[in-house]
Protein backbone atom coordinates (compact mmCIF):
# COMPACT_ATOMS: atom_id res chain seq x y z
CA UNK A 1 0.00 0.00 0.00
CA UNK A 2 1.56 3.09 -1.11
CA UNK A 3 0.79 6.15 2.13
CA UNK A 4 1.43 9.97 0.91
CA UNK A 5 2.37 11.97 4.02
CA UNK A 6 1.10 15.48 3.17
CA UNK A 7 1.83 18.99 4.95
CA UNK A 8 -0.74 21.18 5.94
CA UNK A 9 -1.75 23.06 2.70
CA UNK A 10 -1.91 19.74 0.98
CA UNK A 11 1.69 19.31 -0.73
CA UNK A 12 3.15 15.75 -0.52
CA UNK A 13 6.19 16.23 1.08
CA UNK A 14 7.06 11.85 1.38
CA UNK A 15 6.11 8.90 -0.23
CA UNK A 16 6.13 5.48 1.65
CA UNK A 17 5.41 1.54 -0.09
CA UNK A 18 4.44 -0.17 2.99
CA UNK A 19 2.29 -2.66 4.70
CA UNK A 20 -0.41 -1.32 7.46
CA UNK A 21 1.95 -3.99 9.67
CA UNK A 22 5.04 -2.31 8.36
CA UNK A 23 3.39 1.29 9.46
CA UNK A 24 1.85 -0.06 12.94
CA UNK A 25 5.36 -1.59 13.71
CA UNK A 26 7.91 1.27 13.08
CA UNK A 27 5.07 4.66 13.06
CA UNK A 28 3.71 5.97 15.75
CA UNK A 29 -0.19 5.87 16.11
CA UNK A 30 -1.95 8.24 13.71
CA UNK A 31 -2.87 11.27 15.61
CA UNK A 32 0.83 11.77 17.02
CA UNK A 33 1.82 12.13 13.70
CA UNK A 34 1.51 16.08 12.30
CA UNK A 35 0.66 15.18 8.87
CA UNK A 36 -2.29 14.04 7.03
CA UNK A 37 -2.04 10.64 5.37
CA UNK A 38 -3.55 9.50 1.92
CA UNK A 39 -3.51 6.03 1.56
CA UNK A 40 -3.77 4.07 -1.70
CA UNK A 41 -4.68 0.45 -2.77
CA UNK A 42 -2.15 -1.63 -4.94
CA UNK A 43 -3.57 0.32 -8.26
CA UNK A 44 -2.43 3.81 -7.04
CA UNK A 45 -6.17 4.63 -6.35
CA UNK A 46 -7.23 6.71 -3.31
CA UNK A 47 -8.82 4.61 -0.83
CA UNK A 48 -10.73 7.51 0.70
CA UNK A 49 -11.65 10.35 -1.75
CA UNK A 50 -10.64 12.86 1.17
CA UNK A 51 -6.98 12.75 2.86
CA UNK A 52 -7.01 10.96 6.20
CA UNK A 53 -6.62 13.66 9.19
CA UNK A 54 -4.84 11.99 12.29
CA UNK A 55 -6.90 12.92 14.71
CA UNK A 56 -9.90 11.26 13.76
CA UNK A 57 -8.23 7.44 14.38
CA UNK A 58 -7.09 7.01 17.71
CA UNK A 59 -4.71 3.62 16.57
CA UNK A 60 -3.55 2.02 13.08
CA UNK A 61 -6.37 -0.54 14.49
CA UNK A 62 -9.20 1.66 13.51
CA UNK A 63 -7.73 2.77 10.48
CA UNK A 64 -7.26 -0.78 9.42
CA UNK A 65 -11.14 -1.52 10.13
CA UNK A 66 -11.71 1.93 7.49
CA UNK A 67 -9.84 0.27 4.54
CA UNK A 68 -10.11 -3.45 4.79
CA UNK A 69 -12.69 -4.21 1.94
CA UNK A 70 -12.95 -6.18 -0.61
CA UNK A 71 -10.40 -5.92 -3.46
CA UNK A 72 -12.39 -4.71 -6.77
CA UNK A 73 -11.29 -8.12 -9.67
CA UNK A 74 -12.06 -6.82 -13.28
CA UNK A 75 -12.63 -10.23 -14.93
CA UNK A 76 -10.60 -10.92 -18.00
CA UNK A 77 -13.21 -12.53 -20.13
CA UNK A 78 -17.12 -11.59 -20.34
CA UNK A 79 -19.48 -13.17 -22.56
CA UNK A 80 -20.54 -11.35 -25.65
CA UNK A 81 -24.31 -11.26 -24.69
CA UNK A 82 -23.00 -9.68 -21.33
CA UNK A 83 -20.96 -7.12 -22.63
CA UNK A 84 -23.60 -5.87 -24.93
CA UNK A 85 -25.95 -5.13 -22.35
CA UNK A 86 -23.20 -3.49 -20.06
CA UNK A 87 -23.00 -1.03 -22.54
CA UNK A 88 -26.28 -0.87 -23.51
CA UNK A 89 -26.82 0.10 -19.55
CA UNK A 90 -24.38 2.42 -19.72
CA UNK A 91 -25.71 4.27 -22.41
CA UNK A 92 -24.16 3.09 -24.96
CA UNK A 93 -26.26 2.47 -28.30
CA UNK A 94 -25.39 -0.72 -30.49
CA UNK A 95 -25.21 1.72 -33.59
CA UNK A 96 -22.19 3.78 -31.89
CA UNK A 97 -20.98 1.01 -31.37
CA UNK A 98 -20.89 -0.20 -35.06
CA UNK A 99 -20.46 3.22 -36.01
CA UNK A 100 -16.67 3.18 -34.11
CA UNK A 101 -15.99 -0.01 -35.81
CA UNK A 102 -16.81 1.47 -39.21
CA UNK A 103 -14.41 4.07 -38.93
CA UNK A 104 -11.75 1.99 -38.38
CA UNK A 105 -9.38 3.11 -41.33
CA UNK A 106 -7.37 -0.16 -42.42
CA UNK A 107 -10.16 -1.95 -44.20
CA UNK A 108 -8.56 -5.47 -42.96
CA UNK A 109 -8.49 -4.46 -39.54
CA UNK A 110 -12.25 -3.32 -40.04
CA UNK A 111 -13.29 -6.52 -41.45
CA UNK A 112 -12.04 -8.63 -38.92
CA UNK A 113 -12.81 -6.29 -35.71
CA UNK A 114 -16.82 -6.45 -37.66
CA UNK A 115 -16.47 -10.54 -37.42
CA UNK A 116 -15.16 -10.32 -33.80
CA UNK A 117 -18.06 -7.81 -32.23
CA UNK A 118 -20.87 -10.18 -34.66
CA UNK A 119 -19.53 -13.48 -34.59
CA UNK A 120 -17.40 -13.88 -31.42
CA UNK A 121 -18.68 -15.83 -28.16
CA UNK A 122 -16.59 -13.87 -25.37
CA UNK A 123 -14.81 -10.49 -25.26
CA UNK A 124 -11.71 -10.02 -23.70
CA UNK A 125 -10.63 -7.16 -21.28
CA UNK A 126 -6.85 -7.06 -23.13
CA UNK A 127 -7.97 -7.06 -26.39
CA UNK A 128 -6.55 -4.24 -28.35
CA UNK A 129 -9.60 -3.58 -29.90
CA UNK A 130 -11.64 -3.47 -26.98
CA UNK A 131 -9.22 -0.90 -25.14
CA UNK A 132 -9.17 1.04 -28.60
CA UNK A 133 -12.74 0.94 -29.02
CA UNK A 134 -13.68 1.98 -25.91
CA UNK A 135 -11.10 4.75 -25.15
CA UNK A 136 -12.35 6.02 -29.10
CA UNK A 137 -16.07 6.24 -27.08
CA UNK A 138 -14.71 7.41 -23.75
CA UNK A 139 -15.44 4.38 -21.71
CA UNK A 140 -14.29 3.43 -18.85
CA UNK A 141 -13.06 -0.24 -19.52
CA UNK A 142 -12.75 -1.55 -15.96
CA UNK A 143 -16.31 -0.63 -15.18
CA UNK A 144 -18.27 -1.99 -17.81
CA UNK A 145 -15.93 -5.30 -17.58
CA UNK A 146 -16.90 -5.36 -13.80
CA UNK A 147 -20.84 -4.85 -14.47
CA UNK A 148 -21.09 -7.25 -17.16
CA UNK A 149 -19.66 -9.40 -15.15
CA UNK A 150 -22.76 -9.01 -13.05
CA UNK A 151 -25.31 -9.65 -15.27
Amino acid sequence: MKFEILDESGAVINTILASLDFMEANFPPLPIIPEIIVAYDDQGNAIEPEPIINPVYETYAQYRELIEIEPVIVPSVVSMAQARKALVLAGVSMATVQAALEAITDATARELAIIDWEYAATVRHDSPLVQSIGAALGLDVDALFIGAAQL
